[in-house]
């Protein structure tokens, strides 16, 4: 749940107006204290459905995600966008191109860890909602181990990522935490005007990682869907920014939350009186050795990938 000290690099075609956010553009709250942070969040914490004519409930909200980042200056962006951004490569990158990339490090990877994965290429054609996307619990595995992902991480809980925030020495005078609801009231629904945001379904229990639970994590995936006939390139569902997607009121709700780092000290006293630290969140799974191995490795199979002229061959 950390963040990278570079502007997202987004190509000239990304900025023209239609393909701009057309519904406006994320809120940011500016905040002076650690109180007035847990006061807003208080409030937002307590959304309640919508209501009828007669005053009654209806529909239901999906509960918050949190996002710390050390610099209220970076954006949301993942390792797969960041990796491209400081390789000078697309950004976008389509489900079946991503996928190829997973079926070439996956035999690598295995080897490392002795387990095994279906190859992703089987149901890439998936819908997707409420399917996670192919090669979900390949990519979980991978980002443990440093491979660029197209997934974001966020946390349930606002400590830990109030940690993730405030745990490094300070990269610049404010920090960020970023809430996200993925619904509010409605049923989630597809979103016409482009880009959305959407939370896969949990991760199985019985190939989870420790880290996972310590850091009450989940994932989110940005992504828009080309269709035939469009003038976009290329068609289908496409990995996007998140900060591209439609925020809206009902659904798809992306807050971010700035405080100084002034006030770093008070923070960390208090999430370390909560049992918020280092040997808590970041709990190995297994031989450490093995794990380490296996960063190694995937990380000569990014150097290998993630080069303009191999990735041009993926695509034919």
């Amino acid at each position: 749940m950390r963040g990278n000290n570079n502007p997202i690099r987004l190509y000239e075609s990304e900025l023209r107006p239609e393909n701009l956010n057309p519904r406006g553009f994320m809120e940011t709250i500016h905040l002076g204290s650690w109180e007035e942070f847990e006061d807003k969040l208080k409030k937002d914490k307590e959304k309640t459905p919508n209501k009828d004519l007669y005053g009654k409930p209806y529909g239901s909200v999906s509960p918050l995600l949190f996002r710390g980042q050390a610099d209220a200056n970076w954006i949301l962006e993942t390792t797969l966008e960041r990796e491209c951004r400081e390789r000078g490569l697309f950004q976008e990158w389509p489900w079946e191109l991503y996928i190829k990339v997973l079926d070439k490090v996956r035999p690598a990877f295995t080897s490392q860890i002795n387990k095994q994965y279906d190859s992703p290429r089987r149901d890439y054609k998936i819908i997707p909602c409420p399917h996670p996307p192919p090669g979900y619990n390949l990519m979980i595995d991978l980002r443990h181990h440093n491979f660029p992902s197209p997934l974001l991480d966020w946390t349930k809980n606002y400590h830990i990522a109030a940690y993730f925030a405030f745990e490094k020495e300070p990269q610049s005078d404010r920090v960020a935490i970023y809430s996200f609801r993925d619904f509010a009231g409605y049923q989630k629904t597809s979103d016409s005007f482009g880009p959305w945001i959407w939370v896969p379904e949990a991760y199985g229990r019985e190939n989870q990682h420790p880290r996972h639970d310590s850091q009450q994590a989940k994932h989110t995936i940005c992504y828009k869907t080309v269709k035939e006939g469009s003038d976009e390139k290329p068609k289908g569902n496409v990995y996007c920014v998140h900060e591209k997607a439609s925020f809206g009121s009902q659904q798809d709700i992306l807050l971010k939350y700035t405080l100084p780092v002034d006030i770093r000290n008070e923070v960390l006293n208090k999430l370390r009186n909560i049992d918020i630290n280092d040997s808590i969140l970041f709990v190995q799974n297994g031989d450490l050795s093995v794990s380490q191995r296996a960063t190694e490795i995937l990380k000569k199979e990014t150097d290998r990938i993630f080069k303009g002229a191999f990735l041009e061959t993926l695509k034919e």
